[in-house]
């Protein structure tokens, strides 16, 4: 690859992420020069799939400079579709409520 932009590297990394292979993800991730948005997201997206919570809420915590609403709907989506919804009341939910609305 001649040049090495954002895109190319989102890529990759979602190709990664779309055959299961976390670990090689998340090792991607971290020699990525200027993960964005997106990139982000796909993480998230991946534990969220794999029905790992703790770790997308602590990349949705780590985002800089804020998770987007794609970020919330994302987690929101995960335990709609994980029958983890019961679980939405009360901290996780008041949580992703305010921080939805206040970005």
């Amino acid at each position: 690859m001649e040049e090495k932009d954002t895109v190319s590297w989102n890529i990759i990394f979602a190709s990664f992420s779309r055959n299961g292979k976390i670990e090689l993800e998340l090792w991607f991730f971290h020699k990525m020069p200027n993960p964005d948005i997106v990139t982000y997201n796909e993480l998230i997206d991946t534990f969220v799939k794999s029905g790992d919570f703790n770790n997308a809420f602590q990349i949705l915590s780590s985002m800089m400079p804020y998770p987007n609403s794609a970020s919330w709907n994302t987690i929101l989506t995960g335990y709609v579709n994980s029958e983890k919804s019961r679980e939405l009341d009360g901290p996780i939910l008041t949580q992703t409520c305010n921080n939805m609305f206040s970005t």
